[in-house]
């Protein structure tokens, strides 16, 4: 039953069912209200709210919400910190690219805002610096005037 409670949260579902090709995949997503109409609290998932994924939302029709484990992973007082918490953790794992997890994206660049958006760019710079065993270089610092691709070049030539 829905509280009227805003809460917004990041949370994690993994599929269960044995046997089912997507057996141990996971999805990392967050609620927020994003209008008048939409309510945000953490009993509310797979209860009322099926996540915005419409893969996770089939499976749940076909085998229920038991078929899911669900985690709270954080509850925060406004949405940004819960958008900002679920680009962080996706990017972080670079979820989209993992045949492990349904998310088809690391968040939602398109809604994001532009610290939102820098929070993607620069974690997809750690894993890429991080890929190559090369020390992270912040886009931001004043100092370095080459893409990240051209700092990891010059690093392994040393």
């Amino acid at each position: 039953m829905s509280n009227s409670i805003y809460l917004p949260y990041t949370y994690h579902l993994e599929f269960l069912v044995e046997g089912h090709p997507d057996y141990g995949r996971q999805y990392i997503g967050v609620r927020y209200k994003n209008s008048n109409k939409t309510k945000a609290h953490p009993d509310d998932l797979l209860t009322t709210y099926n996540t915005s994924s419409k893969t996770v939302k089939a499976l749940i029709k076909e085998f229920g919400p038991q078929a899911f484990r669900k985690t709270i992973l954080c509850i925060y007082e406004d949405a940004h910190s819960a958008r900002i918490d679920e680009i962080r953790r996706l990017t972080e794992i670079d979820a989209k690219r993992d045949p492990m997890f349904f998310n088809k994206h690391n968040g939602h660049p398109d809604q994001c805002t532009d610290e939102e958006r820098r929070a993607i760019v620069e974690q997809e710079h750690k894993n890429f610096f991080k890929a190559f065993g090369v020390p992270f270089v912040s886009m931001s610092d004043k100092n370095n005037k080459h893409t990240p691709t051209a700092t990891v070049y010059n690093y392994m030539r040393k």
